[in-house]
Parts: structure tokens; C-alpha cells; sequence
């Protein structure tokens, strides 16, 4: 194995180590008792430590990758990208990113030639990268102020560290060089935003979160339920419909804005084209995603292949279609509790196991969604997820960007059908969680909705 890559499994393995000391920390109160009392006692020197320790740390991960002979060169993809867009300009350019990711790009690659430095590989590779390290650790930051309404002993701390040197995480922003840690990071401000009921505010992020990475769409069932369940309410329906109408114009107003510079003529339908572009780049079983259609027939097999009487497409498309009519019952079940997190987490994962042309990356919001959940839900199941997810998501970008395993099918399908136990899991621990807890308080409370309707 090349030291390149040893360099990076290094990186790797230490966050794999401080992940599952932290997970142990959360589920077994007594755990490192020394540790305990050292980080409630310096809580504040802490949070500064982690903030500074992850930056460093995500930017010397950047260094030790130069030199890897990379399975797939996304980052170079992505840099190509920011240099035409700049060069040749915004009309009529297309990718799997959309305008909001590219408008990144292009300001990165703006500033970078604004001071003369766009040639140097390198500082373009660190710089390129910042935005993904520092919206990971945004987001663990945001994740410690929330958790601090809740806890008064370490657990914030435990909570930030956990997303803030979670190596699946790791490997996306500082080794992939991927923008999922955004949309991550825009996920989480949306159903704060939701919980919290401010509405026009998590409709606009919402938008921000399509306009930067389109499985923005997957958090739809959760959200839209959410946002749409009060106008049935006779006491919240003026409100909500204000609420609605003024985010719904915003979010018209600024995604038009926002993809009119791509368009070739103003007549042009920008989003049905992007769609078409994007169906058309992948149209396998799994773009390496270890779900369902892993575990049956490997990664990037034609989605038209036969799988049982029909075909990957329309068995994935079923399972879509099935695991957002769940999630949606299940947020009328739970409206009144508000446990937006964990129900986004679970439709996200739903959408990963079972849907069709699923990318690896997609798995990734769940592991931040989950860590945020523990903050209201307190329990050891979020815990598990946590380590559960990470450990395979941590595996899968390795198998990716540094052919572990060789590309042998019978790993992929290993870890595929390890995924799809893990759902299992999660399904059973939805129904407990969601569907047991609560049946009379819920079944009461749609009915009071009903008769004042």
C-alpha cells in the first residue's frame, strides 16, 4: 500500500477511534469518568479546541491525500468546472450540481485567480476544499449551542465532537473534496427552523439546500408535511397561509434568480432540463451505494435490468414512492412532538436503501441528522445509528477513492446487505419510537383537528 494512502488511513482510523470513545461516553454514563469531569470543567476551552484541532486537522488531511493515484478524480471534475464557468460563463452550462453548487465554484475559482494563485495546485486543492471543513464544523458548533438548551453536563461537547471528527465525514470533505457537508450543514438549519415553526426562514433554506444539491428533494415528504398539516387547523390555517404564501413567493423569486443565468433562452424550464441531465449521468441499480439493489446485484449495473418480474428502475421508483407515503403518515403521527430530525433521518435512509441510482454520499446527512435527534430524543438507539452508519459510510468512500477491498463484488454486496440490517434496525426503532409511543395522544389529536376543520 502506498504511504500516501497510509497517510490517509492514519487520519481515518484516529477519527474512527474518537467515535466510537464518544459513542461509549454518550450510552455509558460512567465511561472515562476522568475525561467527564475534565471536559465540564473546561467546557468552554473545549469548544474553541475542537473548532481549532478539527480545522487544522481537516487541512492537514488535505496535504497528506497529494500524491494518492485516485480511484475517481471528482475534485479535478470539479475544478474543470469552476475554471469553464468562469472562462465561458453560466449560460447554457449543465452538471450534477446545481446553480448553487456551481455558484460556489465559481466564486472559489474567482477569488483564487483574483489573487493570482489558481495555478497552484495545491493552494487551489485547500482552498476549494474550505467551504465542505468549515460547514462540518458549522455544523457541529450549531449542534453544541442546541444540545445546550438540553444537557447541563458534557454531553454538548460529545455531541459537536462526534459530527466535528466523524471520519466518514472526514473523507468527504477533506479527502473527496465533496460539497455534501453544505448541504449537510443547510439540512440541519432547515428543520431547526421547522421545529422552532419558523416557517417563511426553513422554506427559503429549504430552497438554498435544491439549489446546492438536487437530494435535497428526498427531505420533501418530512418537510412538506410539516409545512402543509397546520393549514388543516382552523386556529393555524390564517397563519399558516401567510406563512406559506410569503415563503413559497421568496423561494420562486430566488430559485428563478438563481438558475436564469444558466438558461439559454428565458422561455427555457431550467429545473425539468437539470433533471433530465442528472437521470440521464446515472441510469444503474446503485452508483455505489450499498442498499437493496447492492446486496442483490453489485454497483452500476443497468437500471433496466431484470430484478424479480420487473425491472431496478421500477422496483426502485415503488420503493420511493412507498417509503415517502410511510414518512409521511408518519409525520401526521408525530406532528404534535416535532421530531423532525429523527424522521428526516429515517426518510433519508429509506430513500438510500430502497430507491434506485442511489450515490453513496447520500447516506451522509443522516449520520448529522441523528446526532442532532439525540439532543431531543435521549436515547441509545441514535447512538447505535450513529456508529452503525458511520462505520459502513466510512467503508463505502473508501471502497470508492481508494479501491479497497480491489472492487470485489462480494464486499459490496457484504456491506449492502450490512446496510440494509442496519435499516432493519432503524425500522424497528421508528415504530417504537413513533408509531407505539404515541397512539391515543395522536389519534386525539387528528381528531380535534378534523372537527376544527
Amino acid at each position: 500500500m502506498p504511504f500516501e494512502v497510509i497517510r490517509c488511513y492514519i487520519a481515518i482510523v484516529a477519527c474512527s477511534v474518537i467515535t466510537l470513545l464518544l459513542a461509549a461516553m454518550m450510552i455509558f454514563k460512567n465511561f472515562l469518568p476522568k475525561i467527564k469531569n475534565i471536559l465540564i470543567k473546561k467546557e468552554k476551552i473545549f469548544v474553541k479546541l475542537i473548532l481549532l484541532f478539527g480545522l487544522v486537522g481537516y487541512v492537514i488531511t488535505v496535504f497528506g491525500y497529494f500524491g494518492v493515484i485516485k480511484y475517481v478524480r471528482d475534485f479535478d471534475l470539479f475544478l474543470m468546472w469552476s475554471r469553464i464557468l468562469i472562462d465561458d460563463g453560466l449560460k447554457g452550462f449543465m452538471s450534477e450540481y446545481p446553480a448553487g453548487g456551481l455558484y460556489l465554484l465559481a466564486l472559489l475559482q474567482h477569488i483564487l485567480r483574483l489573487f493570482k494563485v489558481a495555478d497552484n495546485y495545491i493552494i487551489t486543492t485547500v482552498f476549494m476544499k474550505l467551504p465542505s471543513i468549515i460547514a462540518t464544523l458549522a455544523t457541529s458548533y450549531f449542534a453544541y449551542r442546541w444540545s445546550k438548551q438540553k444537557f447541563s453536563d458534557y454531553t454538548p461537547l460529545l455531541i459537536m465532537m462526534i459530527i466535528a471528527f466523524n471520519p466518514a465525514f472526514l473523507i468527504n470533505a477533506s479527502i473527496w473534496g465533496q460539497i455534501d457537508m453544505i448541504l449537510i450543514l443547510i439540512v440541519v438549519l432547515t428543520f431547526y427552523l421547522l421545529k422552532k415553526e419558523r416557517i417563511v426562514l426553513s422554506i427559503i433554506f429549504y430552497t438554498l439546500g435544491c439549489l446546492f444539491k438536487a437530494q435535497m428533494i428526498f427531505f420533501a415528504p418530512i418537510f412538506g408535511m410539516f409545512i402543509v398539516i397546520p393549514f388543516f387547523n382552523k386556529g393555524t390555517r390564517k397563519k399558516s397561509l401567510q406563512s406559506l404564501t410569503v415563503g413559497v413567493v421568496i423561494s420562486i423569486i430566488l430559485f428563478t434568480l438563481a438558475t436564469l443565468p444558466f438558461k439559454n433562452a428565458i422561455t427555457d424550464i431550467w429545473i425539468i432540463d437539470f433533471f433530465k441531465h442528472i437521470s440521464s449521468e446515472h441510469p444503474v441499480n446503485t452508483a455505489s451505494a450499498l442498499n437493496l439493489f447492492g446486496l442483490h446485484g453489485g454497483s452500476f449495473k443497468l437500471d433496466t435490468n431484470q430484478f424479480l418480474f420487473l425491472n431496478y428502475r421500477i422496483w426502485g421508483y415503488i420503493f420511493i414512492g412507498l417509503s415517502c407515503g410511510f414518512c409521511a403518515y408518519l409525520s401526521v403521527k408525530n406532528y404534535k412532538h416535532r421530531q423532525v430530525f429523527l424522521l428526516s433521518a429515517f426518510c433519508m435512509a429509506a430513500i438510500y436503501t430502497l430507491g434506485v441510482s442511489m450515490h453513496e454520499r447520500y447516506i451522509l446527512p443522516v449520520i448529522a441528522l441523528l446526532a442532532v435527534s439525540y439532543i431531543y430524543q435521549k436515547d441509545k438507539e441514535s447512538i447505535i445509528l450513529i456508529v452503525l452508519y458511520t462505520t459502513t459510510a466510512t467503508v463505502n468512500q473508501c471502497m470508492i477513492i481508494f479501491d479497497l477491498f480491489g472492487g470485489q463484488t462480494r464486499f459490496f454486496r457484504l456491506f449492502s446487505g450490512i446496510n440494509v440490517a442496519i435499516f432493519i434496525f432503524f425500522v424497528f426503532y421508528i415504530i417504537k419510537k413513533i408509531v407505539l409511543r404515541y397512539p391515543k395522544e395522536n389519534q386525539e389529536t387528528l381528531e380535534t383537528n378534523k372537527i376544527s376543520s
